[in-house]
C-alpha cells in the first residue's frame, strides 16, 4: 500500500494489522522503554521526591513517549529506518509543544464550561447535556489530529490546531467513519469473546472449567485472548497514525501543480513554427527523430539540451557585418567553380579536335 495515495477506511485498517505484525519487535521495544521510564519516575516517590513533582514528570514522560510512538509508527509506515534513541532525542521540542497544547485546551475547556454554566443558569436538563455533548464531540474530532501535526509535521500549537481543523473539515465523513471503526473494533472483540465464553463454557466445558483454580489450558486461552486484545488495541493506535498520514498526504498532493513545460517555438530556414508542445517526452521524441548523427547517445542528449535550453552566454546575435565574410566566401567559391568549369570545357574541346585530326591523316595515307 502506498500511504501517499488515497485509501479507504478498511484498507487502512488492514494495513494497520499488517504493520503491527511485521514491526512487533520494534513496538515491543518501544513499550518496554516506556515501561522502564514509568517505573523509574514512579520510584522517585520512594526517595522523598514531592508527589506533585512525580506527577509532573510522569506526565512529561507520557507525552514524550506518545510523540516518539507517533514518529516511530510514521517511519515504519513509510518503510524508513527507525532508531528509537534518535527519535527520543528529536522529540524534545514536539513534546514541549504538546504540553503547551494540552494546557491550552485544558484552560479553554474550563473557561467554556464556566461560560456555559453561567449562560444556562445551572440548568441540567437532558436536552442541554445532549447538545453540549454533541458540541464537545464535534470539537474533539475537529482537533483530534493537532498532536500528530506537532509530532510529525513540526507545527507549533496554534498552527497545529488550525491545520487539524482544516484537515478534518475537508474529510469529516471519513474521520467519523474511522472513529467509529476504532471505537467499535475493541468493543466488538471483547463482546464476542465474553459472549462466547459465557455461552460456551456452561454448554461444553462445564466439567473442565473451574474459575477458582483454572487449568493450564484455560490459562493459555485467557493469555491468548489478552494478547489478541493488546494486538487490536495497538493496531487501533497505529490505525489513527495511518489515517492521519494518508489524509495529510492527500491534502499536500492535491495542492501540487502538475509540471508543464512552456510553449516552445522553433523558427528557422524552411521550417514551420512548432507551437503548443507542452510535454517534455513529446519534445524529445520529435527532435530525436530529426537529429541524424553517428555520435553516442550522450552527445545527442547534450545537443538537445543546448538546442532547447541554451544558456544566455551561448546565445549569439548575428548582424549583417558578421554575415559579410560568409557571403564573400561564397562568391569566391562560385567564381572559382566557374573558372574550373571553363577550363574543363576547353580541355574537352582540345581533346575532341585532336582526335578529329588523327582520323584525317589516316584517310590521306590511303
Amino acid at each position: 500500500m502506498n500511504i501517499r495515495e488515497p485509501q479507504s477506511v478498511l484498507t487502512l485498517l488492514v494495513e494497520s494489522f499488517k504493520l503491527v505484525n511485521r514491526s512487533v519487535g520494534t513496538l515491543l521495544l518501544l513499550g518496554f522503554i516506556s515501561l522502564l521510564l514509568s517505573i523509574g519516575v514512579g520510584a522517585l516517590a520512594f526517595v522523598h521526591v514531592p508527589v506533585f513533582m512525580v506527577k509532573i514528570l510522569s506526565g512529561l514522560v507520557s507525552v514524550g513517549m506518545t510523540v516518539v510512538s507517533f514518529q516511530v509508527v510514521a517511519a515504519l509506515a513509510e518503510n524508513q529506518p527507525v532508531s528509537i534513541p534518535q527519535k527520543m532525542a528529536g522529540a524534545v521540542f514536539p513534546s514541549v509543544y504538546t504540553v503547551i497544547l494540552n494546557l491550552f485546551l485544558g484552560i479553554a475547556g474550563v473557561l467554556a464550561a464556566l461560560l456555559i454554566g453561567v449562560i444556562s443558569g445551572g440548568m441540567r436538563s437532558v436536552t442541554v447535556l445532549v447538545i453540549l455533548g454533541l458540541i464537545g464531540f464535534f470539537l474533539f474530532l475537529r482537533l483530534f489530529f493537532a498532536p500528530m501535526f506537532i509530532a510529525l509535521r513540526e507545527e507549533n500549537p496554534i498552527s497545529a490546531l488550525m491545520a487539524s481543523w482544516q484537515l478534518t473539515g475537508d474529510n469529516f465523513g471519513k474521520v467519523v467513519a474511522c472513529w467509529l471503526v476504532a471505537l467499535l473494533l475493541p468493543i466488538c472483540f471483547v463482546g464476542a469473546c465474553g459472549y462466547g465464553l459465557y455461552v460456551g463454557i456452561p454448554l461444553y466445558f462445564a466439567d473442565s472449567f473451574n474459575l477458582a483454580s483454572p487449568s493450564l489450558v484455560w490459562i493459555l486461552i485467557f493469555l491468548l485472548l489478552l494478547v489478541l486484545f493488546v494486538f487490536i488495541s495497538v493496531s487501533v493506535w497505529v490505525y489513527w497514525v495511518l489515517v492521519f498520514l494518508n489524509l495529510s498526504y492527500g491534502e499536500d498532493s492535491s495542492a501540487e501543480p502538475a509540471a508543464i513545460l512552456p510553449k516552445t517555438q522553433v523558427v528557422g530556414e524552411e521550417t514551420q513554427p512548432l507551437e503548443d508542445v507542452q510535454q517534455e517526452g513529446e519534445i524529445s521524441r520529435i527532435f530525436k527523430m530529426s537529429v541524424q548523427s553517428r555520435e553516442g547517445e550522450g552527445a545527442i542528449e547534450q545537443h538537445l539540451e543546448q538546442v532547447y535550453q541554451p544558456r544566455p552566454e551561448d546565445v549569439v546575435e548575428y548582424t549583417e557585418e558578421d554575415r559579410m565574410p560568409t557571403i564573400l566566401f561564397d562568391d569566391e567559391m562560385a567564381k572559382q567553380m566557374e573558372e574550373n568549369r571553363n577550363k574543363w570545357e576547353e580541355e574537352k574541346k582540345k581533346s575532341r579536335s585532336k582526335q578529329d585530326g588523327d582520323d584525317g591523316v589516316i584517310k590521306m595515307s590511303k
